[in-house]
């Protein structure tokens, strides 16, 4: 299968009037509500994966008070807990009944240090490498709240783990860590958290870093056994301002297209000169008093951003944000606030007859209240597309081997719009019998007619024409 995405430039060699259009999710429900005790108000750094015929979600639960919220009772510890679903729509708590809480077995804690120190950051990873030994098919990355490690552990359920060693990285770590295995290059990719000082020197460790100085950056290793680690280099994103920190990086692999690298961090961004905004927002008197107490606590915001890869270093980060915070009654505009969670799942969609869809979750109410992992939505390649509005816009694709003999198209056009598909030769010649004339509609996968075949044109270097008119293209693929 050839899948080319309409996400940015990258396919384009000539275009007139079109524009990559970014699309805004779909809130859909609450997967996931935090609300027994052991839970706290720091849930957060929460990934889901898939098990089997169903889906895991762990996330970091810490019985910290919040901002906002107050409960004398909680204990000042961290766990990992873990839910499941059928669906990916809605997560049920696992009674895991393995660690006590409070006296009672009867909780959904699969992972807790008891050597006193919390746990800052859980990474699990459920391994796709098929040299994988079946002890060691979960990996789990745990970062300490008072170092600087970053310690290697493995399970065969996800359920037990067994300490394997320290990574020997050079990084913070103080974020979600991502880590997954890429067949195209037989190696393991690990994101990670660093610093650097404002000349671009490295802060070594997590004690010489200025937090209102240094700049948050993502790093990138390698590793063909996951014990070897070697560092690649910082990620060089394209396009993020000078006053934007990403806490997080959330890169995945797509799914769909292996090799497109997307990524999902959460920004962060200090309205401290701005804060006459907050007396208009929700809980503007509590957060009078948080503001003279924790300074940046009270006056930082975030989101969630997008940024888009084609060799997993180089990224254009999207100038715009893909979740915005929701109205300002409600508890979004905070620090920590729309926290996304890691993991695409594809799922059905709730509309009947309509294609699946892509769901993810985010975090909302971090440090105010107990959290909510919401349920966002996006259609199938759907984060980008090529757009043309009421005029009529062309779009020519760089020339590439024809290696397979069926085409369709994910598309959406208004009633009156549409589009054009045109083969053409490496010379930009169109070839006889190949034009699907004007096409409307709505699909994820609409296979194109034309009066020749397909299959008389593989092997050979070919381009694609393609006219739209109030449309969008999300990708095209030929199978």
């Amino acid at each position: 299968m050839q899948r080319f995405l309409c996400w940015d430039n990258f396919q384009i060699e000539t275009s007139d009037n079109i524009t990559v259009f970014q699309h805004t999710p779909q809130k859909a429900n609450v997967a996931l509500a935090c609300n027994d005790e052991w839970d706290g108000v720091h849930n957060a750094y929460a990934q889901v994966i898939k098990v089997d015929d169903g889906y895991r979600m762990y996330y970091r639960a810490w019985g910290q008070n919040g901002f906002v919220f107050k409960d004398d009772s909680i204990t000042d510890r961290s766990f990992i807990c873990v839910a499941e679903s059928k669906d990916g729509k809605e997560f049920t708590k696992i009674n895991v009944g393995k660690y006590e809480f409070n006296g009672s077995k009867a909780n959904n804690i699969v992972f807790y240090r008891d050597n006193g120190r919390n746990m800052d950051t859980f990474t699990i990873y459920y391994d796709q490498n098929p040299a994988c030994k079946p002890e060691e098919k979960y990996k789990a990355l745990v970062r300490d709240q008072e170092t600087d490690i970053l310690d290697y552990y493995i399970s065969a359920d996800g359920f037990n783990f067994e300490y394997v060693e320290r990574i020997a990285v050079n990084g913070t770590f103080d974020s979600f860590n991502v880590v997954f295995w890429s067949e195209e290059e037989k190696q393991y990719l690990l994101y990670f958290r660093g610093f650097h000082h404002p000349d671009g020197s490295l802060a070594n460790g997590i004690e010489d870093v200025n937090e209102t100085t240094d700049i948050r950056d993502i790093r990138l290793a390698v590793s063909k056994d996951f014990r070897k680690w070697e560092f690649v280099d910082f990620l060089d994103i394209d396009g993020i301002p000078n006053n934007t920190q990403l806490y997080t990086n959330q890169v995945v692999n797509y799914y769909r297209k292996l090799g497109t690298f997307i990524g999902f961090p959460m920004r962060y961004c200090d309205r401290a000169p701005e804060k006459a905004n907050f007396k208009k927002m929700a809980y503007a008197k509590e957060r009078e008093g948080i503001i003279e107490r924790y300074g940046r606590g009270g006056t930082a915001i975030s989101d969630t951003g997008i940024m888009l890869s084609h060799d997993g270093v180089n990224f254009i980060l999207s100038k715009t944000s893909f979740v915005k915070p929701d109205y300002d009654s409600g508890m979004d505009w905070w620090y920590g606030g729309n926290f996304p969670c890691y993991g695409l799942i594809e799922t059905a969609s709730d509309m009947d007859g309509a294609p699946n869809e892509i769901s993810f979750y985010i975090g909302k109410g971090y440090r105010v209240k107990k959290v909510d992992f919401c349920r966002y939505t996006i259609r199938l390649d759907g984060f980008f597309s090529w757009f043309a509005g009421n005029d009529s816009s062309t779009v020519i694709t760089k020339p590439f081997i024809l290696e397979n003999s069926k085409l369709n198209i994910n598309f959406a056009s208004s009633a009156s719009g549409g589009l054009q598909i045109e083969i053409l030769d490496k010379n930009g010649t169109a070839i006889e019998g190949y034009n699907s004339g004007i096409l409307f509609g709505n699909s994820v996968n609409r296979e194109i007619d034309f009066q020749k075949r397909l299959s008389d044109l593989i092997g050979q270097e070919i381009k694609i024409k393609f006219t739209l008119q109030d449309c969008h293209l999300y990708s095209y693929t030929f199978e």
